[in-house]
């Protein structure tokens, strides 16, 4: 990874408001379905990256992180020390040796080939009850050069992401776009991206101030996501449970 790349990932995802928002609205989810005194899940994290979201899955129990990127692996050994368990694999190549309570996957299902094997693959990891949460880009009228620079193969719909995890055997717990408040401006970037020269990716920000505007306007959507979904927005969070009475294990 180009040295300048690598310190961007790593900047961003602890400190980038997109990040930090994501992290506010996973969080506050997940604690409404999961969070209990005891957790002592065992969870498996793909394509942790940096880590940003590990923070907030060591709430719910015992972490593992896929990593197929070497130095981020490295990275990630020496953020967490002994604290998680780190494997350096890409998910396609990655062979358990137990079976998981969760497994996350935080914009990372768009970036592999074949999503329907991907998800039967993870129903096999999880035990009888486990469960899946992801967040996923949305719409693919949405699609643009941010698109390809991040090497994603497609974008989602609420009903198209409920259809493909229903076909490998879950049951959704919770399924709602997020980023809301910015859909209309981001969404006429990317319209006007079509028409334009090939920019940087489109939440590259300037100083701490508006990062920090940013995020609070962001954040503010888990007060809403706490009572009912959003409508529409550039992503999609889903919960889903492996159905224990069709289990093929």
């Amino acid at each position: 990874m180009d040295k300048v790349l690598y310190k961007a990932h790593i900047d961003y995802s602890e400190k980038h408001w997109w990040f930090m928002g994501r992290r506010t609205i996973v969080k506050n989810i997940l604690s409404k379905y999961l969070f209990s005194k005891n957790n002592n899940f065992k969870i498996a994290d793909i394509g942790s990256g940096a880590g940003s979201m590990i923070s907030i899955l060591n709430y719910f129990g015992k972490v593992t992180a896929i990593e197929p990127n070497a130095e981020l692996t490295q990275y990630l050994q020496t953020k967490f020390d002994s604290k998680i368990e780190i494997s350096n694999s890409t998910f396609e190549n990655f062979k358990p040796t137990t079976q998981y309570d969760i497994i996350s996957f935080f914009d990372v299902l768009e970036h592999l080939d074949n999503d329907e094997q991907i998800l039967k693959k993870i129903s096999s990891m999880l035990n009888k009850g486990g469960y899946f949460v992801c967040t996923v880009p949305a719409y693919n009228f949405l699609w643009g050069s941010n698109d390809k620079i991040a090497h994603h193969k497609r974008r989602y719909t609420k009903q198209a992401l409920t259809k493909k995890l229903q076909a490998a055997d879950f049951k959704i717990i919770r399924i709602s776009y997020f980023n809301f408040f910015f859909f209309p401006l981001i969404a006429l970037i990317r319209l006007l991206d079509r028409f334009l020269p090939q920019q940087k990716i489109d939440f590259q920000v300037g100083g701490s101030f508006l990062n920090d505007i940013l995020y609070k306007i962001f954040a503010s959507e888990s007060l809403f996501l706490k009572y009912t979904n959003l409508p529409f927005g550039i992503s999609l969070f889903c919960l889903a449970q492996k159905i224990p009475n069709l289990d093929k294990n």
